[in-house]
C-alpha cells in the first residue's frame, strides 16, 4: 500500500483520534480510575461513560476498523478483507438506511441491559462478564458514532442523524433522572456509600453526556446544512 492510499485511511487528524481513544481506554481500565470504581458509583460511571463518550467516538473518528487491517501482513489483510466484503450482511448493512436505526437501538439497549441492577451486580461479581459488559459499551458506541460521524452519505442523511442522537439522548437522560432522583440506592454493592455517591453519578450521565451529545446533534446540524457539490446543471 502506498503512502497516500494510508494517508487517505489513516489521516494525522484521524491518527490523533485514534491515540486519543487507546489513551482514554488504558485511563479509563488500567489506572487507578478501575480502582475507584470499584469504590464509587459516581467514578464507575465516569469510567462506563468514557468508554461509551469518549473511546467510542474517537474509535469510530479514527477509522479504527481500518487501521487494524493496516496491522496485518498484506496476505492475511487480503484475506481477511475479502472475507468481510464476500458476507451477504456486511455488504447489505453498509448501504441500507436501516443500519443507523438499529445501531442506535443496540447503543441504548446495551446501557439498560448493563444498568439494570441485577445484570450490574452479576457484572461487578464476574471479571469474564465485567469485560463483556465495558466490550458491549466501546463496540455499540463505536458502531452508532461511526453512523453519525458519516451522516450525509448513501446511509444516512444529516437530518436522520440529528433525530437520532437526539433519541439516544433522551433515553439516557431517562436513566441519569431515574439514578439523579431515586429515593434510596439502587445498587447494592455501592449500598453503603451515602446516596449522593449514587446522585453524582447520575449528574454525570445528565450534564456532561448531555454536552456531548448536544455537540454532535450540532455536528449533525451542521452536514444537513452544509452546500454540496453540484454535479450537474
Amino acid at each position: 500500500m502506498s503512502g497516500r492510499q494510508r494517508d487517505a485511511i489513516a489521516p494525522p487528524w484521524r491518527v490523533i483520534a485514534y491515540v486519543g481513544a487507546v489513551v482514554t481506554l488504558v485511563l479509563a481500565l488500567f489506572s487507578p480510575v478501575d480502582r475507584l470504581a470499584d469504590q464509587s458509583f459516581a467514578w464507575h460511571m465516569a469510567q462506563h461513560l468514557s468508554l461509551m463518550l469518549v473511546a467510542g467516538p474517537l474509535l469510530a473518528l479514527g477509522n479504527a476498523h481500518l487501521v487494524a487491517l493496516l496491522a496485518l501482513p498484506l496476505g492475511p489483510r487480503r484475506k481477511v478483507g475479502r472475507s468481510i466484503n464476500s458476507a451477504p450482511v456486511a455488504r447489505s448493512a453498509a448501504g441500507s438506511p436501516f443500519s443507523p436505526p438499529v445501531a442506535a437501538l443496540v447503543f441504548a439497549a446495551g446501557l439498560w441491559l448493563w444498568h439494570a441492577p441485577s445484570m450490574f451486580e452479576a457484572a461487578l461479581a464476574d471479571p469474564i462478564l465485567h469485560t463483556v459488559e465495558h466490550l458491549t459499551f466501546l463496540v455499540t458506541s463505536a458502531v452508532f458514532w461511526r453512523m453519525v460521524s458519516t451522516a450525509g452519505d448513501r446511509r444516512m442523511s444529516g437530518m436522520s442523524a440529528l433525530v437520532l442522537v437526539t433519541l439516544v439522548c433522551l433515553q439516557g437522560n431517562l436513566l441519569a433522572a431515574l439514578l439523579t432522583l431515586a429515593p434510596q440506592p439502587i445498587y447494592q454493592t455501592y449500598a453503603a456509600n451515602r446516596l449522593a455517591d449514587q446522585q453524582l453519578a447520575g449528574l454525570l450521565m445528565w450534564l456532561p453526556a448531555g454536552l456531548i451529545y448536544l455537540v454532535s446533534s450540532l455536528w449533525a446540524l451542521r452536514s444537513l446544512f452544509a452546500p454540496r457539490a453540484r454535479t450537474g446543471p
